[in-house]
């Protein structure tokens, strides 16, 4: 019951332009600050256009439209992409931003690594 609390907070939350593409966020526990600030924290999931990200804890500044990632940090696309890192700094839409101790395995064949 819980859960699906927060995944229609987070639908309410979502900006104009996004109201076809909204994500689904599922966490043990969320705050709104008074910045619109968005804060998830324990078992965080976000699903999204096919994505799922796991984490331990992830902020969403509404203003700059920036997400922030604590990890252990878990990136799913399909099959065959898997993403891991300990914490990102990434764009609304998952598709730019910074990695920490990143590690890509794509089509669990080929793993590429960076600090």
């Amino acid at each position: 019951m819980r859960r699906l609390w927060f995944a229609l907070v987070l639908s309410l939350m979502a900006l104009p332009a996004m109201a076809q593409d909204q994500a689904t966020l599922v966490a043990d526990s969320i705050s709104i600050a008074a910045d619109s600030t968005l804060v998830a924290e324990g078992h965080v999931e976000v699903l999204w256009h096919g994505t799922r990200l796991r984490a331990s804890r992830i902020s969403f500044d509404r203003n700059t439209n920036q997400l922030v990632i604590e990890g252990p940090i878990t990136l799913t696309e399909g099959d065959n992409l898997i993403l891991l890192a300990d914490s990102a700094a990434l764009s609304r839409d998952l598709q730019q931003g910074i990695l920490r101790s990143a590690r890509l395995v794509l089509n669990q064949q080929l793993q590429l690594a960076a600090a």
